[in-house]
């Protein structure tokens, strides 16, 4: 199964992880990582899984920026972010988002007000919910849903608490 992972991956993979700290505050003692990797198993399945879809994503993300408005790679990275977050507001300032996108502060602040205006977002102060996440993946291209779907693909649900 080693063979599946190219030599500089599997020098790199962290032989030691110190400990574990679970959702739920309990700490998990010292784990061989490189070990449990090598026996094969489900560590070896979530590993190999995630490294492929991480590489997928870098491959994605690097054709998105380049051909998509500004208004897409908003709504795609604003979508990303609560979905991530698990909620729908979060706290973040217009030219922090300007700079995740590598565009102008005010580009971000002009599409914020077209957003807000209808009715898709609130944007205050270091402020940003979502309204309408449908309407808001709408506006980007397929690349969200396609994302989206790779991460349920590929990775375990998380498992409740």
């Amino acid at each position: 199964m080693l063979a599946q992972l190219p030599k500089p991956f599997l020098e790199r993979l962290t032989p030691q992880i110190e400990l574990v700290e679970l959702k739920n505050g309990d700490v998990l003692p010292g784990l061989d990582a490189r070990g449990l990797f090598e026996l094969g198993g489900h560590f070896q399945l979530i590993i190999l899984r995630f490294s492929h879809l991480l590489t997928r994503r870098i491959s994605q993300s690097a054709a998105f920026y380049r051909y998509h408005s500004v208004e897409q790679l908003f709504c795609r990275w604003l979508l990303t972010y609560v979905d991530k977050a698990g909620e729908n507001q979060i706290r973040i300032t217009h030219e922090a988002i300007s700079h995740f996108l590598g565009v102008h502060r005010e580009s971000i602040t002009e599409l914020l007000g077209k957003l807000q205006k209808a009715g898709l977002v609130v944007s205050g102060r270091a402020r940003l919910e979502v309204h309408d996440h449908a309407a808001l993946e709408a506006r980007c291209c397929e690349c969200y849903s396609t994302v989206k779907r790779d991460i349920e693909a590929t990775l375990p649900p998380s498992r409740p608490h």
